[in-house]
């Protein structure tokens, strides 16, 4: 973890962001103290600038929200599929 930290993956994300091709989906824990929430909302925006179809979802809630609040994160991602697929 802590070569991880050292290595500043936030900033080796965010130079390949741009390139991504599919529609992206952020749900992100207001108080995540191992991912502050500024960074992932800098993710979503350099999609946004790249043209990208890009949604930010801002929750109560930490790191891991897939295993802490798992039904909230399903809600979030059902409703964003409909919609990404929808008509």
């Amino acid at each position: 973890m802590a070569r991880l930290v050292e290595d500043d993956p936030c900033t080796k994300v965010a130079a390949y962001a741009r390139q991504v091709r599919a529609p992206l989906l952020f749900v992100h824990g207001r108080s995540d103290a191992l991912v502050p929430i500024d960074h992932a909302r800098r993710l979503h925006d350099i999609a946004l600038r790249a043209g990208q179809r890009s949604t930010f979802i801002e929750v109560d809630g930490g790191h891991f929200l897939h295993h802490t609040h798992p039904g909230l994160v399903m809600r979030h991602l059902t409703r964003w599929l409909h919609h990404v697929d929808g008509p």
